[in-house]
């Protein structure tokens, strides 16, 4: 799924930092500001479904799609620092079964924080269907990732 906007401001901060650390930290700030782009990411998102969010991105886009849009998604947050070990939330108390559930979050490289979340989504008995991202870092191509910009295509 393809966002001018988005294309642009990538286009922009590779041009100015090359990727790396500084890169991502910029334009996971572009991302969590602009509404526009979170617009685009809501629209991606099936309906009825469970959706987990985690971290700071998952704090802001909870509170977006609270104030600005129609949604009828079940929504659970979740802590953040997950690509670096730190246990999810505990989510025990969440009934997953015959649930669609799927992960959103502002960017995807390693999979290491949708791991996370599959791992405590099939500890209490859900399967994590899909997951859904603003920039798609990853050079393989994931069938269960979703992005409104892929790097490597």
């Amino acid at each position: 799924m393809k966002n001018k906007l988005l294309d642009q401001i990538i286009v922009d901060l590779v041009a100015e930092h090359q990727g790396g650390e500084v890169f991502f930290d910029h334009l996971d700030e572009i991302i969590r500001n602009n509404v526009s782009v979170l617009d685009a990411v809501a629209s991606m998102i099936p309906s009825g479904c469970t959706v987990i969010l985690s971290g700071r991105f998952g704090r802001i886009f909870s509170n977006f799609i609270r104030s600005t849009i129609l949604w009828d998604w079940e929504v659970i947050s979740v802590n953040g620092n997950l690509r670096h070990g730190e246990a999810v939330d505990d989510i025990s108390y969440m009934e997953f079964k015959n649930k669609q559930i799927v992960f959103v979050d502002d960017s995807f490289y390693k999979g290491r924080t949708r791991d996370a979340i599959k791992a405590a989504v099939e500890l209490n008995g859900g399967t994590l269907s899909h997951t859904y991202v603003v920039y798609d870092g990853s050079k393989d191509k994931d069938e269960n990732v979703t992005s409104l910009y892929r790097f490597f295509e």
